[in-house]
C-alpha cells in the first residue's frame, strides 16, 4: 500500500485530501499541529514552520519504502495591507507556507528514494501570480512555493521524482471564510473560468499527479479555475 504525507491534515483542503486518499486505498499520514477531532488517517502532530520538529516526525519515515506522495496543505493567510500587519503575523507567513514546503520537502526525499518514485504536490494559489489587495505576504509566499518547486524538481529529475504545484482559484474552505463578498467577487474576476470550484475539482488534479499518467510532468502549476 503506497503511504502519502499531507500536511494541513487538521482542516480545509489538507483534511478533505487526507479523507479522500484514505477512502481510495492509500495509507495517509496527515500532519497538522493539533486534530479537533479523531480521523480515520494515522495522525501525526507537527509544527511544519518549524525545521526541529519536522524533521524530528519525518525522521521516523527515512526507512519506509512505502513512502510514494507528499502532499503540502499547510498555510496562513492573514488579509492586511502592509502597514497593518505585524512582524509577527508576516513570520507565521512565510514560516508556515514557504519554510513549511522547503522543510517537508527536504525531510521526505529519502523514502522516496528509497522507494525509487515519487510524488510531491506543493499547493499554492492564484495569488501567487494576481496582484491582490492586502495579500502582498501570501502572494510572496506562494510565489516563493512556485519558484522552489520548479528548482526542486529539477534536483530529482534523475530519480523518477517528480514536483508541481496545484495553484486553486476561489473555494471554500477555513481560510477563505473570512474574505468579503467584494474580495471574492474579485477573485472570481480573475479567473479564466468565473467560478468557485469545489474540492472534488481538487481531487481530480490530485488522483492525475499522484498517478503513473502524469510521469513526464514535473516543474508544472496546474492552475484550477484558470489564472
Amino acid at each position: 500500500m503506497k503511504t502519502i504525507i499531507v500536511t494541513g491534515a487538521s482542516r480545509g483542503i489538507g483534511n478533505y485530501l487526507a479523507r479522500r486518499l484514505s477512502e481510495n486505498g492509500y495509507h495517509v499520514i496527515g500532519v497538522a499541529r493539533s486534530y479537533p477531532v479523531i480521523e480515520r488517517f494515522e495522525m501525526m502532530v507537527c509544527d511544519v514552520s518549524n525545521g526541529e520538529s519536522v524533521h524530528k516526525a519525518f525522521s521516523a519515515l527515512k526507512k519506509n519504502t512505502s513512502v510514494y506522495g507528499l502532499i503540502n496543505c499547510a498555510g496562513i493567510l492573514y488579509t492586511k495591507p502592509i502597514i497593518s500587519i505585524s512582524n509577527q503575523e508576516v513570520s507565521e507567513i512565510i514560516d508556515t507556507n514557504l519554510k513549511g514546503t522547503i522543510f517537508c520537502c527536504k525531510n521526505i526525499i529519502r523514502p522516496m528514494i528509497a522507494h525509487g518514485s515519487g510524488r510531491i504536490i506543493n499547493f499554492s494559489s492564484i495569488a501567487a501570480t494576481s496582484a491582490l489587495r492586502g495579500d502582498s505576504i501570501y502572494s510572496a509566499s506562494k510565489a516563493g512555493v512556485e519558484v522552489f518547486s520548479r528548482a526542486f524538481a529539477k534536483e530529482l529529475s534523475s530519480r523518477s521524482i517528480t514536483v508541481n504545484c496545484i495553484s486553486p482559484g476561489l473555494i471554500e474552505t477555513d481560510m477563505t471564510s473570512r474574505l468579503t463578498e467584494e474580495q471574492r467577487a474579485i477573485l472570481i474576476g480573475m479567473q479564466i473560468i468565473q467560478k468557485k470550484a469545489d474540492t472534488d475539482d481538487i481531487w481530480g488534479s490530485v488522483k492525475f499527479l499522484l498517478s503513473n499518467d502524469s510521469r513526464m510532468i514535473s516543474g508544472q502549476t496546474l492552475n484550477i479555475c484558470g489564472v
